[in-house]
């Protein structure tokens, strides 16, 4: 992300406190303690308001440099918070070359946990990809997961 937007980020601190900690317990195979951490973030985040540009930057910035630092955090904040503005960039997500990723997955995660107003307006696209994405899905599965 840019330094511009670092200046004024509210997530990034937040992230870069916990993933140190978490990856830290993850080396040393403290499992309470991984489970202690994300719980911790995820209420953080869960406490911050405004946050849309920021988020919206992440996804901008590495659908750019495809560097997807520290993906499962920002994941998890765009999760708690969220917005129909990261519709184009989930689609531009899952047509990119990064298919079958983890940052593809992550998408298809958050949209079906996205709240239906928000998640319906990927399906049409959705359903255009549903083939790459998985073959055996029908419209049926598509609708009740996302």
């Amino acid at each position: 992300m840019d330094d511009a937007m670092s200046e004024n980020s509210i997530i990034k601190p937040i992230i870069n406190k916990y993933a140190p900690l978490i990856k830290m317990a993850v080396e040393q195979r403290r499992y309470i303690d991984i489970g202690n951490y994300y719980r911790d973030y995820n209420q953080e985040i869960r406490d911050v308001n405004h946050c849309e540009n920021e988020l919206l930057a992440y996804l901008k910035s590495n659908l750019e440099s495809s560097e997807w630092d520290r993906e499962s955090l920002w994941f998890i904040a765009i999760y708690e918070h969220p917005s129909m503005e990261f519709i184009p960039y989930f689609i531009k997500i899952l047509k990119s070359k990064l298919s079958k990723s983890v940052i593809y997955y992550h998408v298809l995660d958050v949209l079906s946990y996205m709240p239906d107003e928000i998640s319906e307006m990927a399906l049409p696209e959705v359903y255009l990809m549903v083939d790459e994405i998985n073959p055996y899905w029908t419209r049926e599965i598509i609708e009740k997961c996302f």
